[in-house]
């Protein structure tokens, strides 16, 4: 599991570093280029930003390493209490987090 969510991250450093060099390699040395291109390269990069960070926001979608799902592996089962009730309670909260900013 840790090894896939380092992927991941890896992955989009990767992408979001390829995204600042080669939009600086435009603006420093193809200045005119980057200025016709400028209408295609501002939507692909805040698109990818926006969902970049919607995918951090929404507790269905984070699997990163802060969102405490790394810590699975030490959970202890309670006998007494019901997994599909901690499901449910999780899944509430999840969605009373989302909607409700003063929690």
């Amino acid at each position: 599991m840790i090894g896939e969510i380092m992927e991941k991250i890896k992955f989009k450093f990767a992408l979001a570093i390829t995204f600042f060099v080669s939009t600086s390699i435009f603006v420093f040395f193809l200045n005119d280029l980057a200025q016709q291109l400028e209408y295609i390269f501002l939507p692909v990069f805040f698109t990818y930003f926006l969902i970049d960070s919607l995918t951090v926001l929404l507790p269905y979608f984070n699997d990163s390493i802060f969102s405490g799902k790394l810590f699975v592996k030490f959970f202890k089962e309670i006998p007494s209490h019901s997994i599909e009730r901690v499901k449910s309670l999780a899944e509430k909260n999840n969605r009373i987090a989302l909607l409700d900013p003063s929690s």
